[in-house]
């Protein structure tokens, strides 16, 4: 898995995710998402387009971040979900607690 980011604002960043995210790759996204947010990220937008598998440790991850970013007042949005992972966010009720969003772009602009 291969992890980047762009700063859209001081408070807003896209976190750009490709690859597995799975029980070898999870704990390096919840440690950059960590790093992001005690960074100043109040706005984390995880960018999954390039993800073809997630399982629950992957998700395990995405709910870290959520909880970790919550606890600081800010916000977690998904964007471009594909169809596994978006089956696997279904299956667990988490598309019910997560702010998902068609692409990156709808996810910068909403508020």
């Amino acid at each position: 898995m291969d992890l980047s980011f762009d700063k859209v604002t001081n408070a807003q960043t896209v976190l750009h995710v490709d690859g597995r995210l799975d029980i070898e790759t999870a704990a390096k996204l919840k440690a950059m998402s960590r790093k992001l947010i005690d960074d100043g990220t109040r706005e984390l937008i995880i960018d999954l387009q390039g993800v073809s598998f997630v399982d629950s440790s992957g998700l395990s991850a995405v709910v870290s971040a959520l909880k970790y970013i919550r606890e600081r007042e800010g916000q977690l949005k998904l964007a471009a979900v594909g169809d596994q992972p978006r089956t696997a966010l279904t299956l667990t009720l988490l598309d019910r607690i997560l702010d998902i969003y068609p692409s990156v772009e709808a996810a910068t602009l909403a508020n």
